[in-house]
């Protein structure tokens, strides 16, 4: 019964297995091909060394070949763990050599040409991708202005009183009166800081000395953090 139930489990991973197994010996056919001809398409340029190219596809061509599932299936346990191992000294190889076959290509007159054009190219890339960065900061940088902004004209209004008034800035422009008894508040409203600080404009209408009503305007800073009212400035007579 045992070897019955055990059966499937083992034939479920046999075939994970082989699938994974096609999976490494794809990328190694694939990244083998890739660099073969780009090694190839520069193997007869002055300076290229043909031996450095001829074994870094000789040994990417039969790790690719011990990796191939039908094969690597037969090898030994020991010989399965050292191909899985020389894929690493494989690929060095290989980038050695692609490194210096391009290497020689661009002391070439066209391949110094084309190598200054990537490096245009690159430098075009990176600028553009400078200048997307520097808009994605000022974007964030706008961002958290303007939250700051929201933060602080919701604690400024939550000083306000019924009517949108600030109780403490009539109170003390009220004692600076001819007539107290005659003010009357006409509106308050926040203003954009200016020298002063001062981010509040209160409209009212008082006596003059003359017992004439005038509309005057007073300018003053509100501290939203605890309400409290600086720098109240003189009347200013519309």
């Amino acid at each position: 019964m045992d070897h019955i139930e055990h059966a499937p489990t083992r034939s479920v991973f046999f075939k994970i297995r082989h699938f994974l197994q096609w999976a490494v010996f794809s990328i190694l056919a694939l990244f083998t091909l890739t660099t073969s001809a780009v090694v190839l398409s520069h193997i007869k340029t002055p300076g290229a060394s043909i031996a450095l190219a001829v074994a870094a596809i000789a040994v990417m061509a039969v790790v690719c070949v011990l990796h191939l599932t039908p094969v690597f299936t037969r090898l030994p346990r020991k010989v399965q763990w050292g191909a899985y191992i020389g894929i690493f000294p494989a690929f060095i190889l290989m980038g050695t050599a692609v490194a210096q076959m391009e290497a020689a290509w661009e002391r070439t007159p066209q391949g110094a040409k084309q190598a200054a054009e990537r490096a245009k190219q690159r430098a075009i890339e990176a600028a553009a991708q400078a200048e997307r960065d520097e808009t994605a900061r000022q974007f964030a940088e706008l961002e958290k202005v303007t939250q700051e902004l929201k933060d602080y004209q919701r604690k400024a209004e939550a000083c306000f009183s019924f009517g949108h008034r600030l109780p403490a800035l009539e109170e003390t422009v009220k004692t600076s009166l001819h007539n107290p008894d005659a003010f009357q508040h006409v509106e308050t409203i926040l203003t954009v800081p200016d020298e002063s600080r001062n981010n509040v404009a209160m409209t009212f209408r008082a006596e003059n000395g003359f017992g004439a009503i005038r509309t005057a305007t007073v300018h003053a800073q509100l501290i939203a953090d605890d309400c409290t009212i600086q720098n109240i400035g003189e009347p200013q007579i519309d």
